[in-house]
């Protein structure tokens, strides 16, 4: 495929950290695009096994490898960020992959609907035999524009939330991020960025197209209990503060969100005596009743209001509760 120097430059940013067992998996990926006209930002963020090796090994002109001592998932995207100088921009993710025509359509949805982000689907693999079954050619992707107020909503609950929370399987315009930022040194930093991402983006195109590959990893930070999976509540919150401030309806949607952030927490952590037994842990089931007392039961879902009534009646049995719902999911 020739490339055509008219097609608008797109940077791939991905961070890198110990993933030395899947990362030429990712750079292939995302060197064999259709679309041509990328720079690709690998960003070693310290990473003390073989990935840097690996990544070095590539002659792609269009891939540009930089280090940095490691600062963790924000840092590194923030460091690559810096760097990139396309006219629109993804993240992906060192143990992920793309679908072979992941930034053409994306750049499709923006083209055709004249959206400001376009949003693709997350297809979960695990091995390499299913990634190949969804690395075959696609058919064209079926696109629907949601508007702003719209995509804000979708953000707090339904069949779209993980889609338009994480920073991957999107294309931005480069503006988006002009002044914004990862958090640095917190977890859920995807959450932190999301609402700010939207309210940048008058038009957002999305289609449930697989065209992110997203690895199941049992050992990942996320997957692993941690204090800091609470600054999920603290983002949400924020979001309640800048939707508030806006004077949007969905900032009673955002403070739920906090709320079922903060409930998630107290289900990871009750099954560990060591975190039950901290200070911390009576201190969240304080914060995530008086959140819950704070929360407008008005349209809410039935089965939210009764999580959040009975919250606010005993944090402890709301907690029980909601852990069993979850294991029924």
């Amino acid at each position: 495929m020739q490339h055509d120097s008219s097609e608008p430059l797109v940077s791939v940013v991905i961070p890198v950290y110990n993933v030395e067992k899947y990362l030429r998996i990712c750079l292939d990926s995302v060197l064999a695009q259709s679309y041509k006209n990328l720079q690709v930002i690998v960003v070693n963020d310290g990473s003390p096994d073989g990935s840097l090796a690996i990544a070095e090994s590539y002659a792609d002109p269009r891939l540009e490898v930089v280090s940095k001592p490691n600062g963790g998932l924000s840092s590194a995207r923030n460091f690559g960020l810096a760097r990139a100088h396309g006219d629109y921009l993804c993240f992906v993710d060192s143990d992920d992959s793309l679908h072979p025509d992941f930034v053409r359509l994306l750049m499709e949805g923006i083209s055709k609907l004249q959206a400001d982000l376009a949003v693709c689907g997350l297809a979960r693999f695990s091995d390499d035999r299913e990634l190949y079954s969804m690395s075959q050619p696609a058919q064209e992707a079926n696109w629907r524009l949601y508007s702003q107020n719209e995509a804000i909503t979708q953000l707090y609950g339904g069949l779209l939330l993980q889609q338009l929370t994480v920073a991957v399987s999107k294309l931005y315009p480069r503006r988006i991020y002009k002044n914004l930022h990862f958090p640095e040194g917190r977890l859920h930093e995807d959450v932190a960025v999301a609402l700010p991402v939207l309210l940048q983006s008058e038009r957002v195109a999305l289609t449930r197209a697989p065209l992110y590959h997203y690895r199941c990893n049992e050992s990942s930070i996320m997957a692993t209990p941690s204090w800091k999976h609470r600054d999920g509540i603290d983002f949400y919150e924020e979001h309640y503060r800048l939707l508030s401030d806006l004077h949007l309806p969905q900032a009673k949607l955002a403070l739920l969100a906090a709320f079922k952030a903060g409930i998630n927490c107290l289900v990871e952590y009750s099954a560990d005596p060591s975190y039950r037994q901290d200070p911390r842990y009576r201190s969240l089931k304080k914060r995530v009743q008086k959140l819950a007392r704070r929360i407008p039961l008005k349209g809410l879902r039935k089965i939210d209001a009764a999580t959040v009534v009975t919250a606010r009646i005993t944090i402890a049995v709301a907690t029980f509760i909601y852990g069993i719902a979850l294991r029924l999911k």
